[in-house]
């Protein structure tokens, strides 16, 4: 088969999946739409879900009669004193330029509130795509094309924050968090297939990283918008810099070079922190952003260089991960007695989105109750389904190696199931990792059924094919469906799909 055969074989095998995910995307934007009538009350106004919205509405019309300058501080707020701007700038400019352009520089009312009622479920179509993409790049296709449309049909705060009128950061949060899990589980496999060494760097610096780079900037430019969206996003940099710790820790173990995660880890974060510095306020957390990205710039080279130069003397290995929890709680202790800011801030990770007192009265803010029918209702069948799948996962991690990207799955999930368990508004981010790991167990479940033998181009045929390649025929045997395989399908329909629905 020559190549144009095979690219052209390629293309018309995505052909059904690009169909899946177009029709996901319009089904995810129709249902978020269906409750217009509530929005679109009366000419020329419309009506904007809860409170958050209107103050984004505030923000938008004011970057528009003073384009492009942001309202850093709001004097018509907190009277007599006004108030700094309390949310990060990224989601309003974004939406404010956008109008701007649609308006031709000069939108009216009705286009600028039209086009924030909609662009939460604009936004829910863009994460169906990350989603599929996410998967894809973790297991495969068929995978990415299911959780494809579980994510498009995932009830719950996922369905809530993005539903026409709901014209808050929300949604796109989940948006930026599954772009920089993309980026980053491609980086990682694309350097495990082009190994990325400090040796390899020394001979050939620009053919040793070409092939890798693009991965590492674009999962820093995806975390840095993420950080310009949402001014907790110390959150998602705490979940990358763990994954890369844990990943050392794991290719230490197994004898295994850890310098790309160093260069990675160093691409990543000075990409978020160039984005950090370029901002002139983060809802009032730039500073905190930037001490906590310089750290994981500091400390990625200093894993790197502990594992060479161990795996060089041939010490125990398991002195390593010892090592690394040493110097943290010397990191602590230090900090307790010559920067009691820093100690605080260190030690604010472990409880980072713990609320009590009078911020409990918060709904978005409370703990999440496992007993009292929420975790079903934010996401059905797939959630319990995620559970085991995340299980099965884990299990099958410690077992193989060259897992990194299945062991950014499992960090990143374990961590938003922590952050959700502190703050229900979290569900919104784990309904991603429950359609991802749903999917996974469900194309598994297929696959035991039959499944994986069969090809879309061939479900209905039973002969043998014979094909030319390089002057040689060779036969190959095409699948039958089969009554098993009907019965398998309407099982994952009924079990994950219908109860989304």
């Amino acid at each position: 088969m020559t190549k144009d055969e095979v690219v052209k074989r390629d293309l018309k095998g995505s052909i059904p999946y690009a169909l899946g995910i177009l029709i996901s995307c319009l089904v995810t934007f129709y249902i978020r739409t269906i409750p217009k009538a509530q929005v679109f009350v009366a000419e020329n106004f419309v009506r904007f879900s809860e409170n958050d919205p209107w103050y984004h509405l505030r923000n938008i019309e004011s970057i528009l009669s003073n384009y492009p300058h942001f309202l850093w501080y709001d004097a018509y707020t907190k009277y007599p004193t006004g108030t700094n701007q309390v949310f990060a700038p990224l989601f309003d400019w974004s939406l404010a330029t956008i109008i701007w352009i649609l308006g031709l520089g000069n939108p009216s009312q009705e286009l600028t509130q039209t086009v924030c009622a909609y662009y939460p479920a604009f936004l829910a179509t863009l994460v169906v795509i990350a989603t599929y993409f996410v998967t894809k790049w973790i297991f495969d296709r068929r995978t990415g094309l299911l959780a494809a449309v579980l994510i498009a049909l995932a009830p719950g705060q996922v369905l809530s924050r993005s539903i026409i009128g709901f014209n808050d950061h929300h949604i796109a949060e989940v948006l930026f968090s599954t772009m920089t899990a993309a980026f980053l589980v491609m980086a990682v496999k694309v350097a495990r297939e082009h190994p990325l060494t400090f040796s390899n760097l020394k001979k050939a610096p620009f053919e040793t990283i070409r092939p890798v780079l693009p991965y590492f900037v674009l999962t820093g430019i995806s975390m840095g918008l993420y950080t310009l969206t949402w001014k907790g996003a110390l959150f998602f940099s705490l979940i990358i810099g763990l994954y890369i710790t844990i990943q050392h820790v794991v290719d230490h173990m197994h004898g295994r070079t850890t310098d790309y995660l160093a260069v990675g880890g160093v691409i990543i974060f000075a990409v978020t922190l160039l984005m950090v510095l370029i901002a002139p306020e983060i809802g009032g957390t730039k500073s905190t952003q930037g001490k906590a990205l310089l750290a994981g710039i500091l400390a990625f080279p200093l894993f790197t260089l502990l594992s060479t130069e161990m795996q060089k003397r041939k010490m125990d290995r398991k002195i390593y991960p010892l090592t690394i929890l040493a110097g943290f709680a010397a990191v602590i202790l230090v900090s307790k007695i010559v920067s009691p800011s820093l100690y605080t801030m260190l030690i604010s990770v472990f409880g980072f989105f713990k609320r009590t007192g009078g911020a409990l009265t918060i709904g978005e803010a409370a703990p999440l109750d496992l007993f009292d029918g929420s975790f079903y209702y934010y996401f059905a069948v797939m959630g319990i389904v995620s559970i085991i799948a995340l299980a099965v996962l884990t299990y099958e991690a410690t077992k193989k190696k060259n897992t990194q990207e299945k062991t950014v799955l499992i960090v990143w999930t374990f961590m938003v199931l922590w952050a959700m368990l502190q703050q229900n508004r979290f569900s919104y981010y784990y309904a991603v990792n429950a359609a991802i790991l749903s999917a996974y167990l469900g194309v598994r479940f297929l696959d035991l059924a039959g499944w994986k033998d069969l090809k879309l181009s061939n479900l209905m045929a039973t002969e043998k094919v014979k094909e030319k390649s390089s002057g040689k025929t060779k036969e190959t045997t095409t699948h039958k469906l089969k009554p098993i395989h009907i019965i398998s399908l309407i099982i994952v329909v009924v079990v994950l799909i219908l109860p989304n629905y």
